[in-house]
Parts: C-alpha cells; sequence; structure tokens
C-alpha cells in the first residue's frame, strides 16, 4: 500500500511539473483545483462561478483565470454571456500517463 502511494505521489508531481501546474501562484492553483474540482462535479464553472469562490479579489481572480489561460491550462468555451471554463487541450495528456500507475 505503502509503495503504491510513493508511486502514485510520485507520478503526480511529475506530471504537475511537466503541465506547469506546479509553478502555479498559490491563488492561481486554488482558482484552477475549483475549476477542475467543478469539471469533475459535471459543471463547467464561469468566470462569475470562481470569483464567487471569494479566492481572491475580483480584479485578482480575472488575472489568475488569464494567466491559467496563458499557461495552456485552462480555456473559455461557448459564446457571449455562456462563457465557461474547461481544462485546455493540452492537459489530455494526462490520462496516459496515469494509467502508468501500476495496479498491485
Amino acid at each position: 500500500m505503502v509503495r503504491n502511494f510513493v508511486r502514485l505521489f510520485s507520478l503526480l508531481t511529475t506530471i504537475e511539473r511537466e503541465f506547469g501546474i506546479a509553478g502555479l501562484e498559490k491563488e492561481e492553483r486554488a482558482v484552477f483545483d475549483f475549476i477542475v474540482h467543478s469539471i469533475a462535479q459535471g459543471k463547467y464553472p464561469t468566470r462569475l462561478d470562481v470569483v464567487a469562490q471569494r479566492i481572491a479579489s475580483r480584479a485578482s481572480t480575472y488575472r489568475h483565470i488569464a494567466a491559467l489561460q496563458s499557461a495552456g491550462l485552462i480555456v473559455e468555451i461557448g459564446s457571449g454571456k455562456a462563457l465557461s471554463l474547461d481544462l485546455a487541450a493540452s492537459l489530455d495528456g494526462f490520462g496516459k500517463k496515469l494509467r502508468l500507475v501500476p495496479n498491485d
């Protein structure tokens, strides 16, 4: 069990470094985590949903979202007032790496 945890932890930290997640600032990471958790629950959050979490001020939250977009981690989908946030296609390789975790 401990060996599996160590392998998983090592793989996750490698993935975080490879995809640029490890280099995020604390509040950027909190915004990214909220977006990921929302999508995992089947809801694509809007910018206002992120602001409502009060992770940072409205202006800082918008800057963090812009930074995540510039880093290629998230994209906006939809149009007009129906814009939602989604994970960028650049993260598609994540699933392939996760399947490398042995099943013992």
